[in-house]
């Protein structure tokens, strides 16, 4: 049985384009957590910014074309609530970073 048959081109469409964001943010976010150079505590918080974010969009696109059981909806909606909180840790542990690299000269 072919799934996509009954699908209109405009949902292939998004549907592979929201697959290829996914696969490249999850990407980006495993590169910049290996990466070594540079700063590490940027990299290793964005990194965690982005599998939160991926997993956001990729849930969003499964429960669009699918039927999804309802325990997937609330870890979705948990990645919601998480995206706000890691932002704002994101910028507060980078600010002191900043602050204390900039003193050590």
């Amino acid at each position: 049985m072919n799934y996509f048959a009954h699908m209109s081109a405009n949902d292939i469409i998004l549907i592979v384009i929201s697959g290829l964001g996914v696969v490249h943010g999850l990407f980006l976010a495993i590169f910049l957590w290996v990466y070594t150079k540079g700063n590490q505590l940027a990299n290793k918080l964005l990194s965690a910014l982005l599998v939160v974010l991926s997993f956001r969009v990729g849930k969003s696109v499964f429960l669009e074309f699918t039927d999804i059981d309802v325990k997937l909806i609330f870890i979705g909606l948990s990645a919601i609530m998480a995206i706000g909180p890691m932002y704002s840790i994101d910028r507060e542990l980078l600010a002191v970073h900043s602050l204390v690299a900039a003193m050590q000269f």
